[in-house]
Order: structure tokens, then sequence, then C-alpha cells
């Protein structure tokens, strides 16, 4: 999902302007480690940052991996295990077509943070 672009709605009659925030499920992490970690998927690529190669031992490739998570990612501590929900806020703006264009709205769509919630299947999670 592309979080910045532009789609046309039908809107009221008004010309304003309209802001608001829009609160949207991303989806949902199994935590059993106590911390959820949020990286590009880029810095994964396995040809740039050798975890398998065979000449490394498996202690060098754990600490390639541990060196290469600690750089590229954010630690998001749960405070426990379990479920977690992942929100995107959304800044949502409309602003209105002329009828002679086509009327409707053009929406612009900004993710202005994250949010995670416990699911209440979590008992484990400290509140």
């Amino acid at each position: 999902m592309n979080p910045s672009h532009l789609e046309r709605e039908p809107m009221k009659e008004d010309n304003e302007v309209r802001e608001y925030e829009e609160r949207r499920e991303l989806g949902k992490a199994n935590v059993d480690s106590g911390e959820l970690m949020l990286i590009d998927p880029a810095y994964l690529n396995l040809e740039e940052y050798p975890f398998a190669a065979e000449e490394l031992t498996p202690e060098e490739r754990l600490g390639t991996a541990r060196r290469v998570l600690n750089e590229r990612t954010i630690h998001v501590p749960t405070g426990g295990d379990g479920i977690w929900r992942v929100i995107g806020v959304y800044k949502i703006t409309e602003t209105p077509i002329p009828k002679e264009h086509g009327g409707g709205a053009a929406k612009y769509q900004e993710l202005i943070r994250l949010e995670f919630e416990a699911e209440p299947s979590s008992p484990e999670i400290k509140e």
C-alpha cells in the first residue's frame, strides 16, 4: 500500500478542504521475545550481508546478523509476549475538485504514526 497517493471520492457540496485522521489495522505480529523490530526489507538482502556464507562460522554469521539488525532497525519493546495489532494512523486531506473538472475530491493520505495494541487474547502482556 502506498500511503501517499491521490484518489477521487464523492464529497459534500462545500468547497472547503477537509483534514482528519484515520486509523487502519495494517496487520498483526506475534511476539515471543518481548519486542518488535521495524526494518526495511532491503537490508535483509543476503547478497549484501552474507549471513549464510559458507566461509563464516555460525558465530560469525550471528555476529554479522546482529550488527546489521542493530544498525538498520528500530527496536520496539512490547513489555511481554503475545499478539500485537499494528495500526497505521493516517492524516487525510480532501481537496474539492470543481464540478467543471469532474467534481468529487482529491484525497491525499500520509502515514503519520504507528501504534501497537495488545490483542485481548494475549494475557502475558503487562499493561
